[in-house]
């Protein structure tokens, strides 16, 4: 069989790798593959926010620990724990009743949307995704209007 050359790109690489210099003094520190952690990780990597909604719940900061409790049901949900997302996302709910109408409230209804989605629920991801629009709107929060 016949080796085959690649062909080159007529403007060279395609995705040149830029050589970076450490700073004087810098140990060298060689790059490693990043693995993205699964549910296989739970032990380790979620045991610190589940604390820290217990921590910001019992101190009386609710908007924080409704943050966290987003966070965690965002990590489900990539993790496919559907389950456990569902908890946390109405953990987060609860944590926010009675709150004043903040940015979390619609970071938690564009989860929410991705949650309906999910679910084949269509009108129930336009109604949040509407309110999500809203709030940016009414709170100049641009990542949320969009």
């Amino acid at each position: 069989m016949e080796r085959v050359e690649p062909q080159r790109h007529p403007l060279g690489e395609p995705f040149p790798v830029p050589q970076q210099q450490a700073p004087p003094g810098a140990r060298h520190i060689p790059r490693r593959p990043v693995a993205v952690p699964g549910p296989e990780a739970e032990a380790t990597s979620s045991v610190a926010l589940e604390q820290a909604v217990a921590a910001f719940s019992a101190s009386g900061q609710p908007r924080r620990a409704a943050w966290i409790a987003a966070l965690l049901a965002q990590v489900r949900m990539d993790w496919r724990d559907h389950a456990m997302c569902s908890g946390w996302y109405r953990r987060a709910r609860r944590l926010l009743d009675g709150q004043e109408i903040g940015p979390e409230h619609g970071y938690l209804d564009f989860l929410g949307g991705r949650i309906a989605l999910f679910q084949n629920d269509l009108e129930a991801a336009k109604a949040l995704g509407e309110q999500t629009w809203e709030i940016g709107v009414k709170l100049g929060d641009r990542d949320l209007q969009s």
